[in-house]
């Protein structure tokens, strides 16, 4: 969805997504990441500004392991963008009206999602996160997300002096 705003907004910026599996696990992402930048490395493309979507309730399992990928993400210059408590409680930000509604779990933030956009579905593909949120969606959520707006003002899909 983002490469779709930016397309829009006609930056030229291309965006590498990877899907670095490992269930929920934090320090099993960063370190795909980690590997992925390395071979990028090798091959003089890896990208200046790195970033990583990771859910937040992931974290309480295995604090040790959350830990360790918070440092291995910042030797490698990787910024952790936390989904809190995870990725469908970020959607609900985006929504008018539920920019600061901080559902306190995975299963509630769920429940509120549906209630709210009762057609959401995960996964959800790009063109139908698109019927529902816009570039005005994507700035409401950044306004109470700081690592998202971190992302979102290093690809230049909003401006800093509105923040």
């Amino acid at each position: 969805m983002l490469q779709d705003l930016l397309r829009s907004a006609d930056h030229a910026v291309h965006l590498e997504l990877y899907d670095l599996g490992h269930g929920g696990d934090p320090l099993g992402r960063i370190k795909m990441a980690v590997g992925r930048l390395a071979r990028l490395q090798r091959t003089r493309t890896a990208p200046r500004e790195r970033f990583v979507l990771l859910d937040s309730d992931q974290v309480s399992h295995e604090p040790q392991r959350a830990e360790q990928a918070r440092q291995m993400a910042s030797e490698n210059h990787i910024v952790i963008v936390w989904q809190s408590p995870c990725h469908e409680a970020l959607l609900l930000r985006h929504l008018l009206g539920l920019a600061d509604h901080r559902p306190p779990d995975t299963r509630g933030a769920e429940l509120a999602l549906t209630r709210e956009w009762p057609d959401y579905r995960k996964p959800m593909s790009a063109a139908n996160l698109a019927r529902r949120l816009d570039g005005d969606a994507v700035a409401r959520a950044a306004r109470v997300e700081p690592e998202l707006r971190a992302l979102l003002l290093c690809l230049g899909l909003i401006d800093a002096t509105a923040y």
